[in-house]
This record gives structure tokens, C-alpha cells and sequence, in this order.
């Protein structure tokens, strides 16, 4: 089978919990629960979704809860349902009324 058919893409369901740490070469949508490291060139945490720990990603698209340290590289969307606690750096930002930053915010260039 063809590479370029896999999906290389991690998805974390509706009601399970995953503790541990991720590297993953595509996206990782997370539905459920995330304790720990994840690094990936992009991040969707759902609306249902919670994150404990390091998340590191080129983009990442908040619709849950996101706690903890998050470094995105390029675009950082946070929407209305979304909510980020703790240490945030990115290169863009964009967040829907409602959205909700609660902790220091450093742009990086």
C-alpha cells in the first residue's frame, strides 16, 4: 500500500482518556480526555474535549478546554465554546466572541 494513502492522523474519541505522550506526523483530534505531552504539526480540541499538560503544535483550533502550556507556531483559533487556562505563545491569533484566554499570552515572532 501506497504511503501517501495512510492517515497518519491520531483521533482520541468521545469518552476515552488517554494519559501519556504523543508525537504525531499529522493532525491529533482529541473528542475525549488528554493527560500530558502532544506535539504535532496540528491540534483540534474539540467541544466535548479536555487537555492536561504540553501541547505543541503549528496550529491549533480550541473548541473545548485547554489547559496548561500551549506553544502554537503559526495560527491559534480559539473558539466561542473554547477556553484556554494557563501559559499560551503564538504567532497568530484569532478568537470568536466568547472565546476565552484565562493566563499569560506571549506572541512569538
Amino acid at each position: 500500500m501506497s504511503d501517501e494513502r495512510v492517515d497518519k492522523s491520531v483521533y482520541i474519541g468521545r469518552g476515552v482518556v488517554f494519559k501519556g505522550t504523543i508525537h504525531a506526523p499529522e493532525r491529533v483530534v482529541i473528542n475525549g480526555h488528554f493527560e500530558g505531552a502532544l506535539n504535532a504539526p496540528a491540534v483540534i480540541v474539540s467541544s466535548q474535549a479536555v487537555v492536561h499538560g504540553v501541547t505543541t503544535a503549528n496550529t491549533i483550533k480550541v473548541q473545548g478546554v485547554l489547559n496548561d502550556v500551549v506553544i502554537c507556531r503559526d495560527l491559534l483559533e480559539i473558539a466561542s465554546t473554547g477556553v484556554i487556562n494557563g501559559n499560551v505563545t503564538y504567532g497568530e491569533l484569532d478568537v470568536v466572541r466568547g472565546g476565552k484566554i484565562l493566563g499569560n499570552c506571549t506572541y512569538a515572532n
